[in-house]
């Protein structure tokens, strides 16, 4: 009887923890005046001019790290600015990247050699995350989402389908991207992408919230989410996990909170409606929730996606298994590949 009781209460205070977070979180983001989108500062969307630039001097470094030539080009659309790095062939296919959340198109720095040597790369970065894409009005559904996508492509000169690839909330972006401008999407490979295909695990929940609040906790979260790559004695694997961690860090630091779009777990009726083909890629060891339930659910109601689950990753995927996400999503946009 005693231990039940220890049980409740442990229970409880859980509870009562769970609360007082969420109650801090909503008095320090909710609460929290976003940007005045009618009178801009000159160094918006940062906090001052001083972090405007050091991220900027962080984000150059950075970008000398991109492995093959670039150009790199803002667009203006109604959105605002949105900074793009072109790399590969101009005659070649189209390949849009979307970063991860708290990420700019540098993350995919891993990837881009192998993915330029067949189409044109377009790394993007969120305008309503990191980077150097500077937003001038509100964001405020995934439908206006999708079409400051959509306008930034037009800017590009881009009018026909492109092919689309996404991690975390990049992922999430893409599957929208995917199922509301099907006329825009030749296929799309969303890698382990927040919410969309299944509920984000309480760890996660608990773990990102401190370290919103905390954010002295945000390099121990990151390290969390990728365990694999933290563990890797490869040191080009080593270089980038700190470099993400460094830019991560840096810009909760540098930037205004943006009142970014929470992603979304799909319907089953949403999954069902995607129309291009698309492949689900998440990692054995994914720390948002279960690869094998998340797999399975679109397995259940959405056969038509196709699904691959790689060994030896988590939330680090495109990092630590960076040849094999590159393989399978070659391997996936073949035109063949029906």
């Amino acid at each position: 009887m005693l231990i039940k009781v220890l049980k409740v209460a442990l229970y409880c205070l859980a509870a009562l923890v769970l609360l007082l977070v969420a109650v801090v979180c909503w008095f320090k983001f909710v609460l929290l005046p976003t940007p005045d989108y009618s009178n801009l500062e000159e160094y918006h969307p940062f906090t001052s001019s001083e972090s405007k630039n050091a991220y900027y001097e962080f984000y150059d470094s950075q970008e000398r790290r991109w492995p093959v030539p670039f150009r790199t080009q803002t667009v203006k659309a109604a959105d605002g600015e949105t900074y793009v790095r072109l790399s590969g062939r101009d005659e070649a296919i189209p390949l849009v990247l979307l970063p991860g959340g708290g990420q700019s198109s540098l993350m995919w720095i891993p990837n881009v050699a192998g993915l330029a040597e067949h189409y044109r790369v377009i790394a993007v970065d969120n305008i309503v995350d990191f980077g150097r894409s500077r937003l001038s009005r509100p964001i405020r559904s995934s439908e206006h989402l999708c079409s400051w996508l959509d306008e930034s492509l037009t800017a590009l000169g881009i009018e026909g389908k492109v092919n689309v690839m996404g991690l975390s909330y990049g992922g999430w972006v893409t599957a929208q991207f995917a199922l509301q401008r099907p006329d825009r999407v030749n296929k799309a490979v969303v890698i382990a992408p927040a919410a969309t295909i299944y509920p984000l695990g309480e760890d996660f929940l608990v773990n990102s919230i401190r370290a919103l609040v905390f954010p002295s906790t945000l390099e121990e979260w990151i390290l969390s989410m990728s365990k694999d790559a933290a563990d890797s004695t490869d040191p080009f694997v080593k270089e980038n996990l700190e470099a993400l961690i460094d830019g991560s860090v840096l810009g909760f630091s540098s930037f205004k909170y943006k009142n970014s779009l929470a992603p979304t777990v799909f319907s089953d009726a949403e999954l069902r409606a995607i129309k291009p083909p698309t492949l689900f890629m998440v990692g054995e060891n994914e720390t948002l929730y279960p690869a094998e339930k998340a797999t399975a659910r679109i397995k259940t109601v959405a056969p038509h996606l196709e699904t691959r689950i790689i060994e030896n990753a988590g939330h680090d995927i495109t990092l630590v298994q960076a040849q094999r996400v590159n393989e399978a999503a070659i391997s996936f946009f073949r035109p063949d590949a029906e």
